[in-house]
């Protein structure tokens, strides 16, 4: 009974998507519309979302793509009574805008959130290659010139600005390097596994993020009607982190052995507690609605210690490059201030 009834369910399933084929040139230019409107990340990847139905998308790699299905999500749920008119592809483009705007505000942005202090930190080290290349050499010969003994904290200084005229292109090489990287790494990924949009904001995805990505694609798929045991596979396979994939396929094989029993725990024996109790509930709207409360408050709790790093980091990177900057100053004008002693008192 229950093979013959998930067979209903794919035959449902994928009857439902062939009629979103059926329209997708519509539903793209629908989406491509919306982008207009919408500045940024979301106008990308609103308009990516829109070429990869054009390209011909099926069925089981938008189950793996969480953003796209939940684009598609209100056309796939509409019965076979309710036909997808121009109204209904225009408040699914609308509904999809919404679903991108979300996941601007879950997403990591550890490169955003520091633009501050990187400026602060590019500033800096611009004043420090132009005191390395012009200022340092006119304090080199006026010393040279005195033949004073210098203190150990301006041979220091002397010596760092050296370095730099020395090896100023290693920098260089490096952020061109950097830059490469991060290009090879968003063609290789390809937005499928995760939505960050650079390689740093990607290493920082946290645990507590990847579940609640995970927990909301559940939620989509169950919300589609797919079983609890085949969400618990393509939200997997679509999670950012390898051992979360990994734990999703034993849950999946655990299903398939037993499908009457109760879900083991995700995570057993973990703090992440909440996830493990949604997945527990009977599968129904309940269900899809403790998994996205659950999944608000793993991103609200991963914003708010991120937050929190992000602006410890900013105040002590501040106070690094404060005390730097003091201690260059001090040990510039500590033989200078020796050299006007020197001098005063030999007249």
């Amino acid at each position: 009974m229950d093979g013959a009834k998930s067979n209903q369910d794919e035959l449902a399933l994928a009857e439902r998507w062939d009629r979103l084929m059926g329209v997708k040139d519509q539903f793209a230019g629908e989406l491509e519309s919306v982008a207009v409107e919408l500045p940024g990340e979301p106008s990308r990847r609103l308009r990516e979302c829109s070429r990869w139905l054009r390209r011909g998308a099926d069925l089981e790699s938008t189950l793996q793509r969480r953003h796209d299905l939940g684009i598609c999500l209100p056309l796939m749920k509409l019965s076979r009574d309710e036909a997808m008119t121009d109204a209904a592809l225009a408040e699914a483009a609308r509904i999809g805008a919404c679903v991108i705007g979300r996941d601007s505000t879950t997403r990591p942005q550890f490169i955003r959130k520091l633009a501050y202090p990187l400026g602060m930190l590019f500033g800096v080290s611009l004043l420090a290659m132009l005191f390395s290349f012009f200022v340092s050499p006119m304090f080199e010969e006026m010393f040279d010139e005195f033949g004073i003994e210098l203190p150990a904290m301006t041979n220091l200084v002397l010596a760092s600005a050296k370095a730099v005229r020395r090896l100023w292109w290693i920098v260089a090489i490096v952020i061109v390097v950097a830059a490469i990287a991060n290009w090879g790494w968003k063609l290789t990924s390809n937005g499928s596994r995760s939505s960050a949009t650079n390689w740093v904001d990607y290493r920082m995805i946290s645990n507590r993020d990847s579940l609640a990505s995970w927990a909301w694609h559940v939620s989509l798929l169950l919300q589609l009607g797919v079983s609890q045991c085949e969400a618990v596979k393509n939200a997997g396979l679509d999670a950012s982190k390898n051992w979360l994939r990994r734990s999703s396929l034993e849950l999946h094989r655990c299903c398939q052995k037993r499908p009457d029993a109760e879900l083991p725990p995700l995570l057993p024996g973990s703090r992440y507690r909440m996830l493990g109790k949604a997945m527990q509930v009977p599968e129904s709207d309940g269900k899809i609605g403790m998994l996205q409360e659950v999944a608000d408050y793993y991103w609200d709790r991963n914003r708010s210690v991120g937050d929190w790093w992000i602006s410890s980091l900013s105040v002590c990177l501040l106070c690094v490059v404060g005390v730097c900057l003091f201690l260059a100053i001090i040990s510039l004008f500590m033989p200078l201030i020796a050299i006007v002693s020197g001098l005063t008192s030999s007249k």
